[in-house]
């Protein structure tokens, strides 16, 4: 291989994994000041009927449940069991959102150490027991019991 390429190819890498940990604290951000705009009901003031209606508008295009999941991280993680921003940044929101509902003071650690290396079939596995989403559906649908 030649040595140029292969340079180009690792600061491509690692200009990756930078932006992608940017856009993790972003998400996180973006939480914080959702929280905010909600729990303010900053949104009436600005003529806005609901949040829905405000997180839906032009200039945002939230699907509404991008914005719950965030909100729903944010209050769970930072704000109930006091985690600290910079603890989150390697993790994406999807990861969160999947550990958030099991997290408790006491296994946090362990479940944001899974969420740090495990992928998120594996994780999702850790977290709801289940081995294929497929067959938790099914389940549920059928009323199967296990």
């Amino acid at each position: 291989m030649n040595a140029r390429i292969v340079g180009i190819a690792f600061v491509n890498d690692q200009d990756i994994k930078k932006l992608k940990k940017e856009l993790n604290f972003g998400f996180l951000a973006m939480a914080k000041l959702l929280t905010a705009n909600l729990d303010g009901k900053f949104y009436q003031m600005l003529g806005y009927d609901t949040f829905d209606s405000y997180i839906a508008q032009e200039d945002l295009g939230f699907q509404r449940r991008t914005a719950y999941t965030l909100i729903g991280i944010y209050k769970d993680l930072i704000l109930g069991l006091n985690v600290q921003p910079v603890a989150l940044d390697t993790i994406d929101y999807t990861k969160l959102d999947m550990i958030r509902h099991e997290a408790t003071p006491e296994n946090i650690e362990d479940l944001l150490t899974k969420a740090r290396t495990l992928s998120k079939s594996d994780l999702k596995i850790e977290v709801t027991g289940r081995e294929h989403e497929h067959e938790f559906k099914m389940q549920c649908r059928c009323g199967a019991q296990e």
